[in-house]
């Protein structure tokens, strides 16, 4: 496997860093996906494109994936800030960030409204490819980590494109568990994949 283009070293001031490894999917695609769920999500995405490359956000419907809901968010790109911005999250996804926003709803928020600014740059430049190149990205590993506590699972970005040329927005869903950072500490890793999609990429 292959980096692509996102930092493999620990980001200047970042309490810990980014502490992922890069990878290309060498055509594995979706069988690269453990979870049982993510697996069953990566699915319905798959089935609302067809052919193309990414379904348009109007698309998806909550009623037919009820069992996801919690643990889903979506959101907007916004291509001439480089803004990643929620639309909706469930709620194991808002629990989790209450504490910096304020707030339990995520409507309208930024990467930088609800994170540290160092942590906010790491998520950034993790989900790149997917506003770049319109492409999946995959995380196995601690998905989340912050004061006191973290989680080790699974996440999985899929884009969204209204206009069937641009990614307009994401399509997410984490599955994880929760554990101490002492659990982290011993071994603080994640892994990132571009992952293909089976189609060819959007010119961006």
């Amino acid at each position: 496997m292959t980096e692509f283009d996102a930092p493999s070293s620990p980001v200047p001031g970042g309490e810990l860093g980014d502490i992922a490894s890069y990878h290309e999917d060498d055509g594995q695609g979706f069988q690269l996906l453990q979870d049982a769920n993510i697996r069953r999500f990566a699915a319905y995405w798959d089935g609302l494109r067809g052919v193309r490359w990414a379904p348009a956000r109007k698309e998806v419907d909550p009623l037919a994936i009820p069992w996801a809901l919690p643990h889903v968010f979506i959101g907007d790109y916004e291509a001439d800030s480089g803004q990643f911005r929620y639309r909706v999250a469930g709620r194991e996804i808002e629990a989790v960030f209450e504490r910096y926003r304020g707030s339990s709803s995520l409507k309208g928020a930024a990467l930088s409204d609800i994170l540290p600014a160092e942590q906010a740059a790491v998520v950034a430049r993790r989900w790149g490819p997917l506003a770049t190149r319109g492409a999946i990205v995959y995380m196995r590993g601690w998905v989340y980590y912050s004061a006191g506590r973290a989680a080790r699972g699974e996440r999985i970005l899929l884009p969204l494109s209204d206009d069937g040329t641009a990614v307009s927005g994401f399509l997410g869903y984490t599955q994880c568990r929760w554990s101490s950072m002492a659990e982290i500490a011993e071994a603080p890793h994640v892994d990132i994949w571009r992952l293909s999609s089976g189609r060819p990429e959007p010119t961006l």
